[in-house]
This record gives C-alpha cells, sequence and structure tokens, in this order.
C-alpha cells in the first residue's frame, strides 16, 4: 500500500499568561500563575491518495482511493496554578503548590472521496468526522528539604486527578455519537537523599505510586521506581557518572478513546480503553567537562510500550483500522555527544548528536519485529549583535534511518530567530522562522498485518512567530520560579 498526502497546515494562536509573586514574609513567597492559550488550525489536503497494489500472485486488481478534504481543529486551555514555599532558618525548606488544567478541543474533519477499482470508478461521496474532547486535571503536591551535615534529604508526596471524555461522530454512521469517560488518580510518596563527599557525589531516591482507572472497566494498580547516580570529579572541571533510573510512561488520552475517528471513508483510528502504562529503565555513562563537553552511553530498556498497526477491520474488511496496544518491547543503545564552542562573548555554537540501535520485538503476529540504526545532529548557533539585538540559527538533522519502529528517509530542519531586547524596559520583541527550507517532513514505511505500508506526505510546517512580552514589576532582579505541579499530566494531553 502506498499513501500520498502533502497537506497544508494554518495555525492561528494566541496566548495571554501571567505570573504574580508576593514575598508575605522574609521567609515565605506565593506565587501564582494564569495562563490561557487558543488556537485554530486549519490543515488541507493538497492530495489524499491510497494505492493498494496487488503482490504478483493474486489476481485482484489494483484500487485507488481519492479523499480530499479540510481538518478545522479548536483549542481552548485554562492552566492556573498556585506555589508557596516556607524558607526554615535551619535551611530546610516547605514547599506546597496546586494546579488546575481544562482543556477542550472540536475537531472537524469534512471531506469528499472517490474509489477506482481495476478502472471502475465508484460515485463520488462527501463525508464529516467531528469529534470534540474535554480534559480536566486537578494535581497538589508537597515537598520538604532538609540539610543534614553533608546530606541532602528530600521527600514529597503528590495528587492528581484526571478526567478525559470524548464524542465521535461519523456522518455515513447510522449510529449515534459515541461517548467516551475516562478518570484517573494517581498518589504517590518518594524521597531522596544526595551528598557531595570530597571527589564522590552520590543520589538514591525511590517513588512510590498508587493509580485508580476508571472507564469500562475499573483498574488498580502501583509499583516502585528506585532511581541513584554516582559521579567522580577529576582536576577542576572533569567528571564520570553512571546512574539507574526508572519511571512509568502512562499512554496518551486520544489513545484510550474506544471510537472510531475517520479520516477517509475506509480508514479510521481506534482507541483501547484497555491500555496499560509501561515501565522504563535507564542505565547511562557519561563523561562531562563543566558545561563544555559531554558525551555518554545509555542503554534503555520499556516493557509493553504503546504502539499502532494498521489491520483490516475483521467485520468489514473494506474498512482500514489504525489500533493501538501495549505489544512492543523496546530496547535502545544510545551514543551521544555534546561540545559548545565560545568566540569571545558575541558568539557561541553547540553541538550535538547521537548515534542509536534500536530493538522492537513485538508481541502481535501481525506486527513483525524490526530494529536498525538511526542518527540525529543539531547546531545551534547565537550571535550577539550590538547590546540589545542577537540572531541564532538552529540547524536539526535526522539521518535516514530506523526511528520508532519506522523506517525513515532523511529529516532536514533549519529555523531562524532574531531578537531585540530592552534590559531596563524588560520589552522583548522575537521574530521565528521555522522549516525555511520545508525539509522537516520525511516519508516512512513498516510492515503490518504482512502488508508494506509507504507514506510519501509531506507536512507544509513553515510558520513565522512574533513574540512581544513586557517583564513589568522588579525585571532588574532574579526572582524564584515555581514548580508547577502539573507538568507530567498536560504532557499527555
Amino acid at each position: 500500500m502506498e499513501v500520498n498526502n502533502p497537506m497544508k497546515w494554518k495555525n492561528q494562536y494566541l496566548s495571554g499568561a501571567i505570573s504574580a509573586g508576593w514575598r508575605i514574609t522574609e521567609r515565605d513567597l506565593l506565587i501564582a500563575d494564569v495562563r490561557i492559550p487558543v488556537s485554530r488550525s486549519l490543515v488541507t489536503d493538497l492530495e489524499n491518495t491510497t494505492r493498494w497494489l496487488p503482490k504478483q500472485d493474486v489476481s485482484d486488481p489494483a484500487s485507488t482511493l481519492y479523499a480530499e478534504g479540510t481538518a478545522t481543529s479548536q483549542n481552548l486551555t485554562q492552566d492556573y496554578s498556585l506555589y508557596y514555599r516556607h524558607d526554615f532558618p535551619s535551611r530546610a525548606t516547605w514547599t506546597a503548590s496546586a494546579a488546575w488544567l481544562s482543556r477542550g478541543v472540536d475537531r472537524d474533519r469534512a471531506f469528499r472521496s472517490d474509489t477506482d477499482i481495476g478502472g471502475t470508478i465508484l460515485p463520488e461521496a462527501g463525508y464529516e468526522s467531528i469529534g470534540s474532547f474535554e480534559h480536566g486535571v486537578l494535581t497538589a503536591q508537597t515537598d520538604v528539604s532538609i540539610p543534614v551535615k553533608r546530606w541532602h534529604i528530600s521527600t514529597g508526596a503528590k495528587f492528581s486527578s484526571v478526567r478525559s471524555q470524548a464524542e465521535n461522530t461519523f456522518s455515513a454512521d447510522a449510529a449515534p455519537a459515541s461517548h467516551f469517560d475516562y478518570s484517573e488518580k494517581v498518589a504517590a510518596i518518594y524521597a531522596s537523599a544526595d551528598a557531595s563527599l570530597g571527589k564522590w557525589m552520590l543520589y538514591a531516591g525511590l517513588r512510590g505510586e498508587y493509580t485508580w482507572t476508571q472507564t469500562t472497566i475499573s483498574n488498580h494498580y502501583g509499583d516502585l521506581f528506585p532511581t541513584a547516580s554516582f559521579t567522580r570529579r577529576f582536576g577542576k572541571a572533569w567528571s564520570l557518572t553512571l546512574q539507574h533510573s526508572s519511571r512509568i510512561s502512562r499512554p496518551s488520552f486520544s489513545s484510550l478513546n474506544p471510537f472510531r475517528w475517520y479520516l477517509t471513508p475506509y480508514s479510521y483510528s481506534l482507541g483501547d480503553p484497555y491500555l496499560e502504562p509501561s515501565r522504563l529503565r535507564i542505565t547511562e555513562f557519561s563523561i562531562m567537562e563543566g558545561r563544555k563537553f559531554k558525551t555518554d552511553i545509555s542503554w534503555a530498556h520499556q516493557k509493553g510500550q504503546v504502539g499502532s498497526l494498521v489491520l483490516l477491520d475483521a467485520e468489514q474488511p473494506l474498512l482500514q483500522v489504525e489500533q493501538y496496544g501495549n505489544f512492543l518491547d523496546v530496547d535502545r543503545l544510545v551514543w551521544s555527544i555534546y561540545y559548545m564552542f565560545q568566540g569571545g562573548e558575541r558568539y557561541v555554537a553547540i553541538a550535538r548528536g547521537n548515534l542509536n540501535y534500536e530493538w522492537d520485538r513485538s508481541s502481535r503476529p501481525e506486527f513483525p519485529s524490526s530494529q536498525g540504526f538511526g542518527a540525529f545532529l543539531r547546531l545551534t548557533q547565537y550571535l550577539q549583535l550590538g547590546k540589545s539585538f542577537s540572531v541564532t540559527c538552529d540547524i536539526r538533522d535526522n539521518l535516514p534511518g530506523f526511528y520508532g519502529y519506522r523506517h525513515r528517509k532523511n529529516s532536514f530542519q533549519m529555523d531562524l530567530t532574531a531578537e531585540y531586547y530592552h534590559s531596563k524596559s524588560g520589552l522583548r520583541v522575537a521574530l521565528e522562522a521555522t522549516d525555511i527550507f520545508k525539509t522537516a517532513d520525511s516519508p516512512y514505511a513498516y510492515v503490518s498485518d504482512g502488508v508494506t505500508l509507504h507514506y510519501n506526505n509531506y507536512l507544509d510546517t513553515r510558520s513565522l512567530l512574533l513574540t512581544v512580552s513586557w517583564r513589568f514589576g522588579n525585571w532588574n532582579k532574579s526572582t524564584p520560579r515555581a514548580v508547577k505541579s502539573n507538568q507530567e499530566e498536560s504532557s499527555r494531553l
């Protein structure tokens, strides 16, 4: 199967944000933060052609599906947070934070479709796929930090409550709109200790989590996540570090939605409310020279990672369905390198890159296991022109290789940013142009259900972003930053 789907994308984005802090006493600080971004996107199919090519020993005729249209998406987010900090005379600190995040998304895809089967063209038809999503995330967190001689002890607890609702409608269905309701509660406690003992730096931590979920079924589970690292310093700047960490990776809310989202009359995606989180373990060895140079080798293992596979619908063989499942066990060996060059006071260049080899072992017979090399390069150059004006050039390149069970062609992106900053007034104006050469999206291929899928897509990701910000109040003083309690949850929306 070959898919050609070049698209043109237009986005309108407006964001309002304010952060205010009150120094209640010399030891008490309160920070309130409000962010309300609004966005609207329009994606237009320049072409959407899917060709089914029969194998040489099969007599079925080749067929082609044409489905062009537009997809609109509107997104409103409300993010409110409070952060409180108290400093004790003994240099111990206590912090407490709470946050409420609400996001509503409306999606509408309208398209026309016609099919050519062995030269016979079926009548053209119009379709519409409509979806709405609402997410509410409430989090609360408290932490205590205590110095004990050479040691620094930290402990804390966090609670999060998530509610996700969705509705989907397809104009060709006789059935009413489908409704999906998902709730999740997570309670966590954690503790860590670190110390600097001569040329050695030690760190050890343990996090325990218990999770309750409710959708078509109820589920609950708990787990422990240890972390440890050892650092040995040599001379004034060099150091060696060995560390091991483990954490949980939860599926996105959209991949849990069990109802159909149609891309064409014959193609839809389908989530799975029974998806489970996966556990990720990482072991890393690194060498550093201050902030100038770093290289490391890491090994990561993730069992039961969520992947997507494309199958034919068992009840309606003409329909193609993209399904999610915990069917991948992934191992990844990565060598990374970082180097910073500073030419005087006005020029800084940062070069970084990695070479990785990935093994993706599948537990589903329809999705074959695969493996391969991948490589990433990035060069960021910063040039200061005068006291208030600067220019940044950022170049990224994913070389042809294997990335997340897909074989991709080369992907190159170049961004330019010009920035003016007036330190006395706190005014900042930045103009950013992204993906100047229109080369950020690359074709890819993989095998699913015995079919080799070639996606020769192109997404026009060029953009021009103008940012104007003003830091008023005590802009000449450094101010503490609040740690938001919902960073992990917001990344899954």
